[in-house]
Parts: structure tokens; sequence; C-alpha cells
């Protein structure tokens, strides 16, 4: 069960500060985060668009810039965890490493 923490309750002001930041800063970063990735994507196109068939990167630039830009194409493998525990459980139990991590979201989401 989840242990509740009170930050109105002044043993901790840094938190209570932090707390009371957080819905701003966390609209603010998604909003930016959003601008960002629609920039990013329009910009993926745009360069893909103009190169030729077979190239697998380009650089970009604009007087905008700091540094020019670089887009290239990554090939990654992924292991099928679901497709692996179903079909060698075996390996996959004798492979496969337990982590803890600690996640902050809203309650209720």
């Amino acid at each position: 069960m989840a242990q509740l923490i009170d930050a109105a309750d002044g043993r901790s002001p840094r938190l209570a500060d932090l707390l009371a930041r957080y819905d701003a800063a966390r609209a603010a970063a998604d909003a930016a985060a959003a601008e960002l990735k629609q920039i990013a994507d329009g910009i993926k196109a745009e360069t893909a668009a103009r190169l030729p068939e077979g190239a697998t990167e380009a650089r970009v630039d604009a007087p905008g810039l700091s540094r020019p830009l670089r887009l290239m194409a990554v090939v990654s493998w992924r292991v099928d965890t679901a497709k692996l525990r179903a079909e060698a459980p075996e390996t996959y139990a004798r492979c496969a490493r337990q982590s803890t991590s600690w996640r902050l979201d809203r309650v209720g989401a």
C-alpha cells in the first residue's frame, strides 16, 4: 500500500515548494516536447524527401542552427520477450534480469 506523504505538514519546505511548481513545469515541458516532436518530425520528412534513392544519411544546415543536424537510418534489433517467454521459458528465466526504478506519475492516471 502506498504511503501518503503530506507535504503541507511543514517538515519539508523544499518538497512543498517542488510540488507547488510541478504542475506548471510539467505542462511547460509537455508543451515544449510536443512542439519539438512536431518540428523534428517535419525536418525528418522534408529531409528524407530530398534524399536520393538508397541514401541512408544526410546533413542539414540553416542559418538558425547552432550546428548542423544529421539524419540517418538506424537499424536496431529487439527481443520479442513475450514470444521468448512463451517458446523458451527456460532461456528467458536464465537471461532475464529484474530491476527496480522509481516512477513519478499522477494518482488516478
